[in-house]
């Protein structure tokens, strides 16, 4: 390799010095040794520019872009100042001898992956090329695999007759006109939106008298109150509070029927999940979940661009048509979609509008969320209230004993579009798995109603509400009100026996309704296990 720039009468291909030496060319015996970079601007390979024109490229290297080792800071981010996208180095050496930003692929169709990392979010314009054979369809593939990750694709052609980039350049092209010709061009429409037939728009919204709708379908609950087919619902909670554990076992009772949900339903569920897999083998085991649910492992947890989630969630609507998924889960929410600002209502609402679609298609979608700092008390939801609105049904996951994790009891508070739906509700985690107790009311008297049950045992001849009181064994104790309501409650339901006439000197007493035995005086007889019992107002030893 020699150091002296090529003379203008031998520059290869009628490409200036400067414009070789703007993405990084070195002199190679009168012709050019080019780099070839990754999409970090890595050097990974050499081709070869030799004075007659003709092409090469040095072994033991690897194909990429040509370009310089980093673009400019603000090249691409606005629509009027694309990155040019060309075919080959020549190309882009032109175009950066006008001052625009370009890069090179080293064929038709090469180096997409590259450009689609590189060029991410932002605006790109492609030049193809006039050659009638591989270049426009060459082009239009790349730009299909680049809008999915960028702002805008546009593809650009020289007029009739120049055959390149270069050419149109050497036949008196400016910077001006090249991005005049951008700015001019459609951008490239949007695969994951069908075509739409002529005529067919306008006949597509057609409003009708609400007296002419059908009539109304009941509600299909996969998970009753929570998760409702073809709607969207919201599971916000603490983290490492149990989220993905209470998700396993609503999973598994959907399916083979259990604590949670009243039947199980027919079809699978997909589970979009940030964890590891060797977390979900530990909780398949420990929870025994069954085939029909499935996860799916997104390639990189880095951020989706918008195009990308476009193309992922149809991605999902295809598997979901293909596998009979009735429920698709996302945990978390916040590590696959494409919102860079979770407070930033549009970026929110437009990653939240293709889950609609998949909803439309009958299918539930469950989406698991974090919650902001200093919620306590009030919403848990992080974020923009888009989240909030776009959503059917809000469900806030929180420990029903506050600051103890190691309570089994969690508290499942619910906002909805639906009556059906159970404004505050108390879960408990068993042996056999989740179970309901019921609202914090009825969890509440349902624990001090075993607390009576303890106090009872081996006192056949009952104690009174004031006894129970006395001998709770956590103060403050419970009222006298709440502990007589839980009294009644309880002897209703035939879970205690009532003694006494409940006149004065002969307070009500409450005893185990096991193992006694009932008189026409309402007394104990003999046959009770300790015998005459206890007067009014006396506790046992």
């Amino acid at each position: 390799m020699t150091s002296g720039i090529p003379p203008e009468s031998i520059v290869p291909h009628g490409v200036p010095p400067a414009s070789w030496a703007a993405i990084g060319a070195e002199p190679d015996n009168g012709g050019w040794r080019i780099p070839e970079r990754d999409a970090d601007g890595e050097i990974i390979g050499w081709s070869r520019r030799f004075p007659d024109g003709s092409k090469g490229f040095v072994k033991g290297g690897h194909r990429g872009l040509t370009m310089p080792p980093s673009l400019s800071a603000y090249g691409g981010s606005t629509e009027d100042d694309p990155i040019f996208v060309v075919e080959g180095a020549t190309d882009a050496a032109a175009l950066h001898g006008l001052g625009l930003d370009a890069i090179g692929r080293p064929s038709a169709h090469g180096g997409v992956n590259f450009l689609a990392h590189l060029l991410r979010n932002l605006h790109v314009c492609i030049i193809s090329e006039n050659d009638g054979t591989a270049g426009a369809p060459g082009a239009f593939k790349v730009a299909d695999r680049l809008k999915a990750v960028c702002m805008s694709v546009k593809v650009i052609f020289p007029p009739a007759g120049v055959k390149d980039a270069r050419e149109w350049v050497a036949q008196g092209a400016t910077k001006e006109a090249l991005l005049a010709a951008s700015k001019d061009a459609p951008q490239v429409a949007d695969s994951f939106l069908p075509p739409i037939e002529g005529g067919r728009e306008g006949n597509e919204f057609n409003p009708r008298p609400v007296t002419e709708l059908g009539p109304a379908a009941p509600t299909n609950w996969l998970w009753n109150g929570y998760i409702a087919e073809g709607h969207v619902s919201l599971l916000t909670g603490y983290w490492k509070a149990g989220k993905s554990t209470l998700l396993a076992h609503v999973c598994r009772d959907m399916v083979l029927g259990g604590g949670l949900t009243e039947a199980s339903v027919y079809g699978d569920i997909l589970i979009v999940s940030e964890e590891s897999e060797s977390l979900w083998c530990l909780r398949r085991d420990e929870v025994g979940l069954p085939s029909a649910v499935q996860v799916g492992f997104p390639e990189s947890l880095a951020r989706m661009s918008l195009g990308e989630w476009l193309h992922f969630i149809e991605r999902i609507r295809t598997l979901a048509r293909e596998r009979n998924y009735r429920l698709v889960v996302f945990d978390t929410i916040t590590n696959i979609w494409p919102v860079i600002n979770e407070n930033d209502a549009s970026q929110v609402t437009a990653a939240l509008k293709p889950l609609r679609a998949l909803a439309r298609d009958g299918v539930s979608v469950l989406l698991i969320h974090h919650p902001k700092k200093n919620s306590e008390g009030g919403e848990l939801s992080r974020g923009s209230g888009a989240l909030l609105g776009f959503v059917d049904i809000i469900v806030d996951f929180t420990l029903a004993v506050p600051n103890d994790p190691n309570s089994r009891r969690r508290v499942l508070k619910c906002r909805s579009r639906f009556p059906e739906c159970p404004s505050e509700v108390v879960i408990e985690l068993t042996d056999a798995g989740y179970v309901v107790i019921g609202a914090p009311s009825r969890a509440a008297s349902g624990d001090r109603q075993m607390v009576i049950d303890g106090l009872l045992v081996g006192r056949p001849g009952g104690l009174t509400p004031d006894d129970l009181i006395s001998a709770w064994p956590t103060k403050p104790a419970p009222s006298v009100k709440t502990i007589t309501a839980d009294l009644k409650a309880g002897f209703a339901s035939g879970r205690w026996r009532r003694l006494g006439t409940g006149r004065r000197n002969d307070a009500y007493r409450y005893a185990l309704a096991s193992g006694f035995v009932s008189f026409p005086d309402g007394v104990l007889g003999e046959g009770n296990e300790s015998g005459a019992g206890i007067a009014a107002g006396e506790v046992a030893p």
